[in-house]
């Protein structure tokens, strides 16, 4: 798990709080960041729980004698949603890299300025023959399919 955690300043009548930042996979709307949040909230000794939906980064506020990060991490996972390593970090969208694993791709996807693109883009790469799934992030501007080898990379 790739996560950053610093000191921060606390309240007086605070316990001193640390800082932990990382990256969070599968969220492709508000909606999402909100259910993060909030699961993240719930955690016992959490302090402050932000969610970033453009950097897809997630910063907790907590304090370290009454939680890890393990717990926080296990706060996203049961959420529905990942905790990224610097090996699964999403691409970016000023630099669209393919990634490639036993059938799925995330690639860089240009042209998308509204849900509505986003939509589109998703039900195309649906109805490519051997895609099982699509899932289409406007703010990261990426495409992450699914498929077995009956679709090929032209295709798509």
């Amino acid at each position: 798990m790739s996560t950053q955690t610093t000191p921060t300043e606390a309240h007086e009548t605070d316990a001193p709080a640390s800082k932990a930042t990382f990256a969070v996979g599968g969220m492709t709307c508000a909606s999402c960041v909100a259910r993060v949040e909030r699961s993240l909230r719930k955690v016992e000794g959490v302090k402050a729980a932000n969610v970033n939906f453009a950097t897809e980064k997630a910063t907790i506020e907590f304090d370290p004698t009454a939680v890890n990060l393990d717990a926080l991490r296990s706060a996203v996972e049961g959420a529905g949603y990942t905790v990224l390593t610097a090996t699964e970090t999403a691409p970016s969208a000023a630099h669209p890299a393919a990634e490639a694993e036993a059938g799925k791709a995330t690639f860089g996807v240009t042209g998308m300025t509204c849900a509505s693109c986003s939509l589109r883009v998703e039900k195309a790469l649906a109805a490519v023959p051997g895609v099982t799934s699509a899932a289409v992030n406007l703010s990261a501007m990426t495409a992450r399919v699914a498929a077995t080898d009956k679709a090929t990379p032209a295709a798509l």
